[in-house]
């Protein structure tokens, strides 16, 4: 067990820590952009129009992604929403835009991402790379607590991908488990997943810490009784999440390991 310090306030006796993934171990806008952009030009070719700049952002900025500032929006439906309601979202806001196309194509637009994701993307290391940018710190905390602490990542993004990601930066040794959304029945903010894998790890909740960048991530974490440390992020919505009185922190340099 290792014993956390931030600022003030100090967790004691953690045996077990789940992470998010994208915002959390890695940036957001990096990597979803990838998605977004390519999501985009799928769904150009369905609704038979051309994927020129304007068409590309437009799609993308429904998703949450923001090219022409490079970030994402902070009411992002990408990493919070489930995939049906994004789904339904770009087509209810695509037509009303004028772009014709139906919801299975959008459906259809989603899968051919992942397809693309699977069989070139993650395995591009030079393109990939570029795109998964480590949060500060958090390469060095993970040493710090490796062999005290066990860890895990429960994330939106499917596992295939994190397992990818964790491999490519070269931290995928320090997770015993890896949930992605494509294995959660209840994803975040359900109690579910956390508690499989406190389960799994033969973890209490009173020696699990949660770490998370928005609010489904934290009340994932209450929801199971966990402790919880919320990373500031684009998508974080402070004002929800200080409602919850976790604790709070911009990078993991703030955190000191005991």
């Amino acid at each position: 067990m290792i014993s956390l310090k931030i600022n003030d306030q100090t967790l004691k006796d953690i045996e077990l820590i789940i992470f998010d993934k994208d915002g959390t171990l890695f940036g957001l806008h990096p990597y979803w952009s990838v998605i977004a952009n390519k999501r985009a030009e799928i769904i150009c070719k369905y609704a038979d129009i051309d994927f020129d700049s304007n068409h590309r952002d437009r799609i993308a900025y429904i998703m949450g992604v923001d090219n022409k500032n490079k970030c994402m929006r902070p009411d992002s439906m990408m990493g919070i929403n489930k995939r049906y309601e994004l789904e339904n979202e770009l087509f209810r806001q695509l037509n009303e835009d004028g772009i014709e196309i139906s919801l299975s194509d959008i459906k259809k637009a989603f899968i051919n991402t992942d397809e693309f994701m699977d069989n070139n993307f993650v395995n591009n290391y030079d393109e990939c790379s570029q795109t998964i940018i480590p949060i500060p710190g958090i390469i060095e905390f993970l040493t710090s607590i490796n062999n005290r602490c066990k860890c895990a990542v429960l994330s939106f993004d499917r596992t295939h991908n994190i397992d990818k990601c964790l491999k490519m930066v070269g931290i995928d040794k320090h997770f015993s488990i890896i949930i992605g959304g494509d294995m959660l029945y209840k994803p975040k903010p359900d109690p579910d997943g956390a508690n499989t894998i406190m389960k799994h790890m033969g973890a209490h909740p009173s020696n699990t810490l949660m770490i998370g960048d928005t609010i489904n991530d934290i009340l994932c974490g209450q929801n199971s009784l966990c402790r919880c440390i919320a990373r500031e992020s684009e998508l974080s919505q402070m004002a929800l999440i200080n409602t919850t009185h976790a604790i709070t922190i911009k990078d993991f340099t703030e955190i000191e390991v005991l």
